[in-house]
């Protein structure tokens, strides 16, 4: 029935000469209830309490360590998401999002034995789309002989898209990977500036950054 049960045993020796002796223990049977001791995520973003943030399309890892389990269940947004092994202790995952919206997931692991209460965890993985972000955008040098060489240079992140804009309007189309870029210029209808940009992009998210200006 699930409940403790306390049983004496006694062991009683005795002679002829009807001299007796006798000890007692008491034996205690009691049902290891499933206990989830641990249910966490690794490799995530940003945490605040229960809630772990993830990149889109970025794995993290369910971890969790449970005691005196036979079924260990993982379930999101309150279905079955998989039935693990007794044995397994982790699984990696990816979450995708395809507005540029963040979402959450609820996952919650459930370990049972028999007809014993469950043991249930839950965490929350917020998914997000990160910014682009333009940690800088600068020139070698802003004052440049017409028709020498000089060089744009720069640092982004999380950009799928990067373009360089010249006074306002498209040069060229970069791959993102690329930080820098060398140029010469000669002077059109009498103009001696000329202004660079940069523009990023995540797909949903589009970022300038403040112009640099090269006078010839």
């Amino acid at each position: 029935d699930g409940k403790s049960k306390r049983i004496e045993y006694t062991l009683i020796a005795s002679n002829d000469n009807k001299s007796i002796a006798s000890k007692s223990l008491a034996i205690r049977f009691v049902y290891l209830n499933p206990t989830i001791n641990e249910f966490t995520v690794s490799n995530y973003f940003e945490r605040e309490g229960n809630e772990f943030v993830v990149e889109n399309r970025k794995s993290f890892t369910l971890q969790w360590n449970v005691q005196n389990a036979v079924n260990i269940e993982l379930y999101k947004d309150g279905n079955v998401y998989k039935k693990l092994n007794s044995t397994e202790k982790n699984i990696q995952l990816t979450e995708e999002i395809h507005d540029g919206k963040s979402k959450q997931i609820e996952y919650t692991l459930v370990a049972s034995k028999n007809n014993e209460p469950p043991a249930k965890k839950s965490l929350i993985i917020k998914v997000i789309y990160p910014e682009p972000v333009i940690n800088q955008f600068k020139a070698n040098k802003y004052g440049v002989r017409e028709g020498k060489v000089f060089k744009l240079i720069w640092n982004v992140k999380n950009a799928s898209v990067l373009k360089l804009l010249r006074n306002g309007r498209l040069y060229e189309t970069m791959s993102p990977t690329e930080e820098s870029k060398e140029l010469a210029e000669k002077v059109y209808d009498g103009k001696k500036e000329i202004e660079y940009s940069l523009l990023v992009s995540n797909g949903f998210v589009e970022k300038q950054s403040e112009p640099v200006i090269i006078t010839l």
